[in-house]
């Protein structure tokens, strides 16, 4: 079953007087359950491309599929919809809410969605993750660490079926940093999840069933034959 599809994308920006292109004509498949690692150059067009199939963005020309459903086809409200219930976005600059604390932030997906939540998996994530000590504390005072730690237990709250994380491990330790691909991995791997992460940490790509290497615009893609399937252990 396709999770996330792209045709024929393209993505262009207006900078310093001319057109520069980002996304040229990218196409690609992911499976439900796959775990995709996006690689490239600093400015290649990761984050875009993430958000692009986020919806956080739209393409200038192309179709984005989340399952059967085409993005620009769906009206703003369906779109939040989809991106509330159906989507884990690990930001890489977090985006928390500076006035709420830790734990209204970990829990406003849900809040928006009218939905309960897994007290015991919040509990559960906040333990792995070292931040229960601050669960309670205004997210304003939190070290950058932290900060990445609680925009992880946002994404995951949700049990959604996709996760778009860029750069989650970027400003943690070795290790929390494991910990925090274990706790993704481990989610995929229980409940057929799609992962798609924006990472070159060389650490994190063995275990990706495929590398999308974004280059001038253009995504190829590498089997790794020889990923490890098991979960890190610290």
């Amino acid at each position: 079953m396709i999770a996330v599809k792209a045709d024929k994308v393209n993505k262009r920006f207006y900078q310093h007087n001319k057109w520069h292109t980002v996304i040229a004509d990218c196409s690609f498949e992911v499976e439900q359950g796959e775990f995709i690692v996006i690689t490239g150059n600093i400015g290649s067009g990761k984050s875009t491309l993430l958000q692009l199939l986020g919806g956080l963005d739209r393409p200038d020309s192309g179709k984005i599929y989340l399952g059967d459903k085409e993005l620009s086809l769906l009206n703003g409200s369906d779109l939040a919809s989809i991106y509330r219930k159906d989507i884990g976005y690990v930001y890489q600059n977090y985006n928390l809410l500076s006035g709420l604390t830790v734990y209204e932030n970990i829990i406003m997906s849900t809040i928006l969605n009218h939905c309960r939540y897994d007290k015991d998996y919040l509990l559960e994530l906040v333990s792995r993750l070292e931040i229960s000590d601050v669960l309670y504390h205004n997210s304003r005072n939190l070290r950058n660490e932290q900060k990445q730690c609680v925009a992880i237990c946002r994404a995951l709250i949700n049990r959604p079926q996709i996760i778009l994380a860029d750069e989650p491990t970027g400003n943690l330790g070795e290790h929390l940093k494991r910990e925090a691909l274990d706790l993704l991995l481990e989610y995929i791997h229980q409940y057929q999840r799609t992962l798609i992460m924006v990472t070159n940490d060389p650490e994190i790509l063995i275990f990706a069933d495929n590398i999308f290497e974004l280059n001038n615009g253009q995504i190829t893609v590498t089997k790794e034959k020889c990923k490890k399937r098991h979960i890190l252990l610290c």
